[in-house]
C-alpha cells in the first residue's frame, strides 16, 4: 500500500527547481573565478581580491581563499 499519491507535476516542478539552482550555482562559481582571474591579470594583490570577494560576493573567508588558490593553480 502506498502512503502517498504520486504527483507527477510536483515531481517535474521540483526537478526543474533543482536544475535551476544547480545552474545558478555553477554560473556564480564561474563568475567568481573570472573575477579573480581578471584581477590577478591586472596585478591586483591577493589580499585586495580577498577583500572584494568578501564584500561583493559575501563569501566566507575560507571560500574566498579557496577561489583564489584554485585560480592561481590553474594559471
Amino acid at each position: 500500500m502506498l502512503l502517498e499519491e504520486y504527483d507527477e507535476e510536483l515531481h517535474i516542478k521540483n526537478e526543474k527547481q533543482i536544475s535551476y539552482e544547480d545552474g545558478l550555482e555553477q554560473g556564480l562559481e564561474q563568475g567568481i573565478q573570472g573575477f579573480v582571474r581578471e584581477k590577478l591579470d591586472d596585478s591586483v594583490s591577493t589580499d585586495l581580491i580577498r577583500e572584494k570577494l568578501l564584500r561583493y560576493y559575501n563569501l566566507a573567508p575560507e571560500d574566498a581563499d579557496r577561489y583564489i588558490s584554485n585560480v592561481i593553480s590553474c594559471m
